[in-house]
């Protein structure tokens, strides 16, 4: 099978995109962030 750089690229960008989602869950469950947002 050809293993292109793009490939490593996607699959890179597949885990961060993967990442963020869990941070960005993270951060909406938790409660006394959006406190501190709210504030602003």
């Amino acid at each position: 099978m050809h293993h292109s750089p793009h490939d490593d690229y996607l699959q890179s960008f597949a885990q961060i995109k993967d990442e963020l989602v869990k941070n960005t869950e993270y951060i909406i469950e938790n409660d006394s962030f959006n406190g501190r947002v709210m504030s602003c």
